[in-house]
């Protein structure tokens, strides 16, 4: 079984099976402030390749902000300094040669809310084929199909292609952003609280397709919902204030948890 311990230099240690998974993202020492706020202190872990890794842990605690720290979407914010390694594939997402808009093609993300444009199903999702440059008709058919079968909409919308994608229902318009990410065929799937606006069916489908699309895609998720953590995830990291707790393997985490504070906060005694 894998658990992360808790060393005398209070940085996390991974021991066990997931070691021996192989990683799809590598996090090395990743520190990130806020101007003089520090966000994240020294994260070390290794997410897997095709398996599903969930973040839990209490508002505040930096889940959503080590998950953009992952395809770079903390650039965007003002007075963010960041320290450390993110290796995504084996390639650095920090190095200066980066090419931003390549790396969050590789590294698609989803929403807490919902966002699909204001434009038609179809266009909604050629809308990356097209700024990468696909012209082809046939083309785009072909991805708009796929990337909504991918995402178990195709069936529901095949006959309304040319509808605003704002007269979906809010399930659907999740699981349209979904397909509008998974269209650029990225490497890892992030997704940020994806069912928090979802009644209990949309979110088992959300979740039923995370399990679907892992035999093709790392998907990285943060959640508040512990049982949702439990369900859909096969990894799972619990941070608190900026550090990473423990790590390993879902099963372990919520049963037989190595470090006292995990254990506190998925019984419900905090957070």
């Amino acid at each position: 079984m894998t658990a992360v311990r808790i060393d005398t230099g209070n940085r996390p240690r991974a021991t066990g099976r997931a070691e021996a998974e192989e990683p799809m993202i590598l996090i090395e020492d990743l520190m990130l402030h806020y101007g003089d706020k520090p966000a994240l202190k020294g994260i070390s872990m290794q997410v897997p390749k095709n398996r599903v890794t969930a973040f839990i842990g209490p508002s505040g605690c930096g889940k959503t902000t080590l998950l953009r720290c992952l395809n770079r979407m903390n650039d965007l914010v003002d007075g963010v300094r960041i320290t450390g390694r993110i290796l995504v594939g084996g390639r650095d997402v920090y190095d200066r040669a980066m090419d931003v808009t390549e790396l969050r093609k590789r590294v698609g993300m989803v929403f807490q809310k919902s966002n699909p444009f204001p434009k038609s199903i179809y266009d909604n999702v050629a809308y990356g084929p097209r700024i990468l440059g696909t012209r082809s008709r046939a083309a785009l058919d072909q991805a708009v199909e796929r990337s909504l079968g991918s995402a178990a909409l195709w069936d529901e919308v095949k006959d309304r292609l040319h509808e605003s994608a704002l007269r979906l229902s809010g399930g659907q318009q999740q699981r349209l952003c979904i397909a509008r990410a998974l269209a650029v065929e990225p490497e890892v799937l992030l997704m940020d609280e994806p069912c928090s606006a979802l009644d209990p069916i949309a979110t088992a489908k959300i979740e039923e397709l995370m399990d679907e699309l892992k035999s093709r895609y790392t998907i990285v998720v943060v959640t508040h919902n512990m049982q949702q953590a439990a369900r859909a995830s096969d990894f799972t990291g619990f941070l608190l204030m900026g550090e990473l707790v423990e790590f390993g393997e879902t099963p372990k985490i919520f049963t037989t948890p190595g470090d006292r504070r995990t254990e506190d906060y998925i019984t419900g005694r905090f957070g």
